[in-house]
């Protein structure tokens, strides 16, 4: 009877496998874009991987721009939760899939009922790449024809494309406000920055993924953007991620790894700190000299934005950074989902806690290099070493058909830094600055908003370049109906400079005399809510 019954087992599993092998998958993507708008140029694929050319295996993060020398190796999204049964889900991969259990990521957005399909996923490898001057010129009616990524975006119900979703997507300014995406009504992709890409990925890959019972069933938006029209921003990038649970269940205790390798130039003489306060890990180099860059080396910093909202309101934070170094069986690559979960918990590969001079730690190397008495790697004395971070972000829940949005910046600078053991100064500076930027809406909306075309703008600011010693005018559209409201100037460290009361008048004039020559960001509240952003230059 025990025969049988194991004969039995045998059978069903056979056949269970049997099928599912032969079931549909969706493919890796091959399509691949680059962000180039300013100082940097980096690669980014549709299946969800950045950076690292898994054609070629090399990198593609290059600042300054033409140079030849690169600052990011590759980045890879580790996630793991679980789900209100209890099960542990966890996806990751490393170097686009070419070590350990391979792709995990696939081309394309995911059903009602959290699936896709290979046709799906074909289509989708894609990455659609807009420039805010093409907006500008087809907002103007400058074209004669449409170009491709505007008539193409996948956006609501867009008729001009192939699997067209009949619900939000990648997200558009809805002109007349029918609630669909047709550029021929005037619509347009709503994008960040000066240039953006948008793509979207998932993790499951089809009916014949081999990994089904460990997927999230999450699809993820990607915004990959940057600045040329703000000279602080130059040499930095910023990214956008929306997570959305697909799945019918709730996912506890979710947490979103960044595995990156940075590689600062030459790829085996770096280190690397955390920086708490700031949510942000450090790269800089180990000498004062390196294979790439020479003698004049900068320093990176990978820094959190914004996390993902949590159940009381609050946005979730850099709960782990550290390098995967030491030895490859203790510190190493994951090999399997159950040490790359422990991996996201600030935990080494088999459970056990990290420790320093017999304390605990979530957060590698915090201290700045120029402390002799800090804990870092050059106070420390470390080999120079091939960078391998893990920065682990969370914990938080998403309830099914829930969005969750992860918000951060690769920064760039080099003036300042000094080798060897730089201060971490520099990048501290560009950090807070980036954030006061970010936490004042400017960096995810430095321009307006239009609700129709450029010439319906509700002000004209001028001049614009000002001088310090002339009114600053600003003048409500006189075909709207004239509003009270507030003007905010910001410096470029995103400090409030000066606040303004508004009058219901047409014309308001405000004088600049106390302010030093520089660039400025306004911010107008008006009194019905909207809210208007913009530059200003005072010479």
């Amino acid at each position: 009877m025990q025969n049988n019954y194991f004969k039995t087992l045998f059978v069903l599993l056979f056949i269970h496998f049997n099928v599912h092998a032969q079931l549909p998958q969706c493919e890796k993507g091959v399509t691949f874009a680059d962000l180039d708008i300013n100082n940097v140029r980096a690669r980014y694929w549709a299946s969800g991987n950045m950076w690292f050319d898994p054609l070629t295996t090399h990198p593609h993060y290059e600042v300054p721009k033409g140079s030849g020398k690169h600052s990011m190796f590759s980045f890879d999204f580790w996630l793991g939760a679980v789900d209100e049964m209890g099960r542990k889900r966890i996806v990751f991969q490393n170097f686009a899939g070419q070590w350990s259990l391979g792709e995990r990521y696939f081309p394309g957005p995911l059903d009602d009922i959290g699936d896709t399909y290979p046709e799906i996923c074909k289509y989708y490898d894609r990455i659609w790449k807009i420039n805010k001057s093409a907006l500008d010129s087809f907002r103007l009616g400058l074209f004669t024809q449409i170009p491709k990524d505007i008539l193409e975006w996948p956006a609501k119900n867009n008729p001009h494309i192939s699997f067209s979703p009949n619900r939000e997507l990648a997200p558009f300014i809805d002109l007349n406000g029918d609630d669909n995406y047709n550029p021929m009504d005037g619509d347009y992709p709503e994008i960040l920055g000066d240039q953006a890409l948008w793509w979207v990925f998932n993790d499951k890959g089809g009916y014949g993924s081999p990994y089904l019972d460990k997927t999230i069933q999450l699809e993820i938006h990607a915004m990959a953007y940057a600045y040329n029209s703000v000279p602080a921003l130059q040499n930095h990038t910023f990214y956008k991620y929306t997570f959305s649970n697909k799945s019918n269940l709730r996912m506890d205790s979710m947490m979103i790894g960044m595995s990156i390798v940075p590689d600062l130039g030459q790829y085996d003489d770096d280190y690397m700190g955390c920086d708490t306060l700031r949510n942000m890990a450090i790269v800089y180099n180990g000498d004062d000299f390196d294979g790439e860059y020479k003698e004049d080396i900068p320093m990176t910093g990978i820094k959190l934005l914004q996390g993902p909202q949590k159940n009381d309101g609050t946005h979730a934070d850099l709960y782990t950074c550290w390098h995967r170094g030491g030895d490859p069986n203790i510190w190493g690559f994951p090999e399997y989902e159950e040490q790359g979960y422990n991996g996201l918990w600030g935990l080494l590969k088999y459970g056990s806690p990290m420790t320093y001079n017999g304390e605990t730690f979530l957060h590698m190397f915090p201290s700045d290099p120029k402390d002799e008495n800090g804990w870092s790697m050059c106070s420390l004395d470390y080999p120079a070493q091939n960078i391998r971070m893990l920065m682990g972000i969370g914990p938080f829940t998403i309830q099914p058909n829930q969005q969750k949005e992860l918000h951060f910046a690769v920064l760039w600078v080099r003036e300042g830094v000094e080798y060897p053991c730089p201060s971490f100064a520099p990048i501290r500076q560009a950090a807070d600055y980036v954030q006061a930027l970010f936490d004042e809406g400017l960096i995810t909306n430095i321009e307006e908003k239009p609700t129709t075309n450029l010439q319906s703008s509700t002000i004209q600011l001028f001049p614009n370049p000002a001088t310090t010693n002339t009114l600053l005018t600003l003048e409500q559209n006189p075909k709207q109906v004239l509003q009270s409201g507030t003007l905010q100037l910001f410096d470029s460290l995103g400090k409030l400079v000066k606040s303004v009361a508004l009058k219901e008048t047409q014309r308001n004039e405000i004088e600049l005399f106390s302010l030093q020559s520089g660039i400025y960001f306004y911010r107008l509240q008006w009194e019905r809510g909207n809210i208007e952003n913009g530059k200003l230059i005072v010479q």
